[in-house]
C-alpha cells in the first residue's frame, strides 16, 4: 500500500506540481487548497506525511499544525512546511516542534524535498 501524502497550498499550479511529481515517486496524493479541507480530510484518511504552505488565502499552515498537533491521531504526522515567508518562521519557531516538523524554503529543488520526504516517512515508520 503506498504510503499517503497530503499536500495543503491554495495555487493549482503548486498542487499539480506536487501530484505529479510525488506520484511518479510512487506516492498516493491527495491535493487541498485550504487547511480546513486537510483537517476534515484527515478525520477519514490518515496521511503519513503533510506538505504544506505558511500563507494560505484566510488561513496558514501554523493554523494546519496548531489542528494535527491537537489532534491524538495526527500528533505524530510528519509535516512540511514550503514556504518563502522565512520570517514567519522565526517569528513562530516554537510552532515547529520536534523532529516531525521541517521547513523548505522556496524556491527549492525538487531533489531536496524529496529527499526531506523520504527522510521522515522513514523516521516515522521506525518504532
Amino acid at each position: 500500500m503506498p504510503q499517503r501524502i497530503f499536500v495543503v497550498d491554495d495555487l493549482p499550479d503548486f498542487l499539480e506540481l506536487m501530484q505529479d511529481v510525488l506520484s511518479l515517486e510512487g506516492y498516493e496524493i491527495h491535493t487541498f487548497p485550504s487547511v480546513s479541507a486537510a483537517v476534515q480530510a484527515a478525520e477519514e484518511i490518515a496521511p503519513d506525511l503533510v506538505i504544506t504552505d505558511l500563507r494560505l488565502r484566510g488561513e496558514s499552515g501554523f493554523d494546519l499544525l496548531h489542528a494535527f498537533q491537537n489532534k491524538v491521531e495526527t500528533r505524530q504526522t510528519p509535516i512540511i512546511v514550503c514556504t518563502a515567508a522565512t520570517m514567519d518562521v522565526e517569528e513562530r519557531a516554537e510552532m515547529l516542534p520536534g523532529d516531525n516538523v521541517r521547513v523548505v524554503y522556496k524556491p527549492f529543488d525538487m531533489s531536496d524535498l524529496l529527499a526531506q520526504v523520504r527522510d521522515l516517512l522513514q523516521h516515522s515508520a521506525t518504532p
